[in-house]
């Protein structure tokens, strides 16, 4: 008898150890989905960032694009009375 109770101590021992290392799995990859969302989160936020910095940029080339036409064109008329 006293064997049959070391033994099922020991299938006890097993089956916990098996369930903590599944748990630990788990946390596991919570951990790393976790992680995942937050690299990800950080990459759709540099990228607004470059695209707000792009936008910004080509909205400062257009306007003075336009001021450097308007300087040139009232030069010319500026010219064309004297």
């Amino acid at each position: 008898m006293m064997m049959d109770d070391a033994y099922f101590e020991d299938l006890r021992g097993a089956h916990d150890a098996m369930r903590r290392s599944n748990e630990e799995q788990r946390m596991s990859m919570e951990v790393e989905r976790r992680v995942q969302m937050e690299v990800d989160r950080r990459l759709r936020i540099a990228a607004a960032k470059r695209r707000d910095d792009e936008c910004k940029k080509n909205e400062l080339d257009r306007v003075s694009g336009a001021l450097i036409w308007s300087e040139i064109w009232s030069d010319a008329v500026w010219m064309g009375r004297s």
